[in-house]
């Protein structure tokens, strides 16, 4: 029996973790995981007793916790006294045993100080609790730590293989759970202060059944089995249910509206236009249906968030008893209101519509005009025969066409979205047919909507900029938007910043700088929730475009904004010309992603001095360079194997090397044991076992030699590889990973580079430029997203082979050997680089001294000053704290965690000032 939707104090649900009206029944007991044994009581105890009884803890424990609470400074964060006092009390009465953890993990660069586990032991759930005078989704004013509690065990969740989590600053508890595959921002929170000074025991009721240990996982490997997860499939199938019907409700509505409109007597003067086809089609008749439609779902959802009027009761009040869609529906569901013969309902449905007209009728009543494609009287025909819109703002959405089977199916059926890989997936989805008809039916229909939408697409010639690739909806629309505005028009959209960006919009991007068309782009990071629903990472801008007739030149930039009021910062603005789009971009004509003027005007300097590595439009390619996805993990996955033989490689992932480094990450047998299929991080061998020539890292799996030697056929004949990571941040500790591997199998997250250079010691010149902090500075400013795609790449200045002297080479090519060959696997690279002595010993202290030389270095080789290489390596040590630029800041904060000083700007300017002064 289903219970109805109750109004809930102190309880936010946002996203779709959890369905709304799933409070209801589980405050009923009616869903699974609501029994005493549930809890890990007996069945004969009395749930309700429980919950009594930790309400009568938490007051007690609340109390003590708010007398302590006064006696603090008031600068005091109470993280000692919310922990100890409050949060940890509560954790135990709900059946945790909360373990401290003192040591902040490492994860991809990154620090997550996460305070505490669910009992001891790093695979238990991750809980944060930070002091209650710390806002729980605020970062702190004083910047550190570097992210919200909320956002750092978000991103926590995100990267490694926990499934759920607790945030809480002891007033506001949040359950947060992995949401990597989505950009809204989802959790529920239960605010506790509200609850216990209001004595809402309902409240808290849910709360324990939502909260308690036996809600979360026993540890990561039963993540997907604990009844949160269930709860929130749940959500998910509830969610897609609701869609369904709504989409259904529409083509009921057409019909029976349809149908009602020709039926009625009076409406002779339709059925005639309709009969003769010329004044009014069938398609013009549905379109006009499909417009009441939209009107009253846009009106429904208005009044629902309130948001037609503002703070004016009596105004709100008029509306809602005389004009509004709730009072029609009303009295639409009254049955003495189902009278034949009478229009009134329907005229005065007119008259709510004037109210929204370009007249301006609902002026009195504080109704602003919504005169657009929906209550306006101006015909599209009519428009654009004077040019086009004088302004278009929107927010389209942000969604990929393509099928995404994973996602499919995550709402549908858990064993065919988990599946080990690829093939094991379609091999279930091939089995459907026979074991669920339905479902395989529901996939077909939704395959074939997102195929037909991507024909349409792609073949209708009304989107030949953005209908490229893999396409995303706000392409389509941004495109649609520049050819909806007359010649002396002005479009304002909010866009991913990918459309400045991103290779499958360079052709849309390219045409808009050629023709001169954008005025601006303010590109921010989501680091405040500006968008509340919105990761804290996503990147999105203000996207302002012109008319044909009005030219801009010089459009205007600024990224990385994380505050609205960052806009008024003037030093984060910054200028590009057409020119300096061509010499950093020649080739697509996409925007780098500047912090400020300085960061341009030193990118100028370096691409003036140095080429593109491979420029695709004029043949340019000094070092014979292309790239290689060797092996795709999900498409290729019928050739890998667990077991090792005589004939097999490893198969090599971008997470297990680093730079100058083949041994950074390893699986362990519990990990190629387990079922999991997609480990975010893995672990990295000890020093004593890089201190180990023999040591080599073990990979999750093996690929025939014979495939490897298939897929490099002619085109590479020595007997290791250059290869980069192809998945990377703007904001890690480093963007560009490079390094010489041996000869191995390599998934396509780490692309081969190939080329036809004979000399290797000045190939090792080429892996040096790489690695080098000022090329890795320039990559930061051409990522937008998580890819380090191929035409990113390709645009990177790389200091051509004639530019070397034999100095140069000898330099370079001795620290590159100490560097790369640190174990017997790396031999037949040490040969062709005529060295035939032992592994040098993994140091790291010298290799530290190695690797500052050499960015220094290739600064000098770049061109630059020293005072520009101190601006490379810390921009607020030449600007101060306050400059809007950073560049290496994860790398600078680890660094002076790890031995209090930021090293490597001391290693790197100390190597400049020997070599150069």
């Amino acid at each position: 029996m289903s219970v109805a939707r109750i109004t809930l104090a102190g309880v936010q649900i946002e996203g779709n973790l959890l369905a709304a009206d799933m409070t209801a029944e589980l405050l009923a007991g009616n869903v699974k995981g609501q029994a005493p044994e549930d809890f890990g009581f007996t069945r004969t105890d009395k749930l309700a007793d429980e919950i009594a009884i930790a309400w009568g803890d938490a007051k007690a424990y609340w109390a003590a916790f708010q007398r302590q609470l006064d006696r603090l400074d008031a600068d005091d964060t109470a993280t000692s006294v919310t922990r100890e006092l409050w949060v940890v009390p509560l954790l135990r009465s709900l059946g945790y045993s909360p373990a401290y953890t003192a040591k902040a993990e490492v994860v991809e660069g990154q620090t997550y100080a996460i305070s505490h586990r669910a009992e001891l032991g790093e695979n238990k759930p991750p809980i944060h609790i930070i002091g209650c005078r710390i806002k729980v989704d605020h970062r702190p004013p004083s910047g550190t730590p570097r992210l919200s509690a909320h956002a750092l065990v978000q991103e926590y969740l995100n990267k490694t293989e926990h499934l759920w989590a607790i945030a809480t600053n002891g007033y506001r508890w949040r359950l947060l759970r992995d949401s990597s595959l989505m950009t809204r921002l989802t959790y529920i929170e239960f605010d506790l202060e509200q609850i216990l000074n209001g004595e809402n025991f309902a409240e808290f009721g849910l709360f324990y059944r939502l909260f308690h240990r036996s809600r979360l996982p026993e540890g990561v490997d039963d993540a997907d089995k604990c009844l949160l997860e269930y709860y929130h499939q749940e959500a998910l199938q509830q969610g897609g249910r609701v869609r369904d019907r709504l989409r259904d409700g529409v083509e009921k509505a057409l019909i029976q509206l349809g149908t009602g409109f020709l039926q009625h007597p009076s409406n002779d003067n339709l059925r005639q236009k309709l009969a003769a086809g010329t004044e009014l089609t069938d398609i013009g008749y549905y379109r006009q249906l499909l417009r009441l439609i939209y009107r009253l779902l846009f009106l429904m959802v208005a009044e629902s968030r309130n948001l037609l009027i503002g703070d004016d009761v009596e105004k709100a009040r008029i509306y809602r008893e005389y004009y509004s869609i709730e009072r029609l529906r009303e009295l639409a569901e009254r049955p003495h209101w189902r009278r034949e013969g009478f229009q009134d309902l329907w005229q005065g449905l007119r008259v709510t519509f004037l109210l929204f007209d370009e007249n301006w009728r609902g002026k009195h009543l504080g109704l602003s005009p919504l005169n657009g494609d929906l209550f306006g009287s101006y015909t599209l025909p009519a428009l654009f025969e004077q040019g086009g819109f004088n302004c278009v703002l929107g927010n389209p959405p942000w969604e990929r066409i393509k099928l995404q089977e994973k996602e499919f199916f995550a709402s549908q059926s858990a064993e065919i979205a988990n599946a080990v890989n690829k093939a094991a997936r379609e091999k279930l989805i091939k089995e459907l047919p026979k074991k669920n008809p339905e479902l395989a039916q529901a996939f077909e229909e939704a395959k074939h909507d997102a195929e037909a939408q991507s024909k349409f697409i792609r073949e209708s010639g009304r989107f030949p900029l953005t209908a490229v690739g893999d396409i995303n909806t706000y392409a389509v629309f941004s495109e649609t938007v520049r050819n909806l505005i007359s010649p002396q028009g002005r479009a304002g959209v909010i866009v991913p910043t990918g459309i400045a960006t991103d290779d499958t919009t360079k052709k849309f991007f390219s045409d808009v700088i050629k023709q001169q068309s954008l005025v601006s782009l303010l590109g921010f990071t989501n680091w405040d929730f500006i968008f509340p629903g919105v990761a804290d990472r996503f990147t999105f801008g203000l996207f302002n475009l012109a008319g044909k007739k009005e030219q801009f030149a010089e459009p205007l930039f600024v990224y990385h904004c994380h505050y609205i009021s960052d806009l008024k910062q003037e030093s984060r603005y910054f200028k590009l010309f057409q020119k300096d789009i061509e010499l950093i971009n020649p080739a697509t004509l996409t925007c780098p992603i500047f912090r400020s003027e300085q960061d341009a005007k030193i990118t100028r300097k370096i691409y003036f001095n140095a080429p593109i590595l491979i420029n695709d439009k004029t043949g340019y390619n000094p070092w014979g360079a292309s790239f290689m996805r060797m092996f795709d993990m999900s498409n290729d996955s019928h050739l890998f194997s667990s077991d090792k033989t005589s004939k097999s490689l490893p198969l090599y992932e971008a997470k297990m090397f680093s730079i100058y480094d083949h041994r950074h990450g390893l699986y362990t047998e519990e990990m190629i044991d387990s079922n999991q299929n997609d480990f975010r991080i893995i672990p990295s061998p000890s020093l004593e076992q890089k201190q180990n020539h023999n040591f080599l890292v073990t990979p999750r799996y093996y690929i025939h030699e014979q495939a490897v030697n298939s897929k490099l056929g002619e085109k590479w004949k020595r007997n290791w590889l250059l290869c980069f990571r192809g998945i990377s941040l703007a904001v890690n500790e480093r963007t560009a990973i490079f390094s010489i591997l041996p000869k191995v199998g390599v998934g396509n997250s780490a692309p081969v580079v190939l080329t036809d250079i004979q000399d290797v010691k000045l190939l090792s010149c080429l892996l040096a430029n790489c690695c080098s902090l000022v090329f890795d500075f320039v990559a930061r400013q051409k990522i937008g997203g998580a890819n380090f795609n191929f035409f990113i790449v390709k645009q990177l200045p790389v200091l051509p082979p004639e530019l070397y002297t034999l100095e140069d080479i000898k330099f370079i090519s001795d620290r590159v050997l100490e560097l790369v060959y640190t174990s017997w696997d790396m031999q037949p690279f040490a040969k062709d680089m005529g060295y035939d002595g032992e592994p040098f010993i993994w140091n790291p202290n010298r290799r530290a001294l190695l690797r500052a030389e050499l960015d220094a270095y290739y600064a000098k080789l770049y061109g630059l000053t020293r005072d520009e290489l101190r601006y490379i390596l810390d921009p607020a040590d030449v600007y101060g704290a306050d400059f809007p630029s950073e560049t290496f800041r994860v790398l600078k904060n680890n660094e002076i965690k790890q031995f209090g000083e930021y090293r490597t700007q001391r290693l790197v300017l100390e190597a400049w000032d020997r070599m150069f002064k």
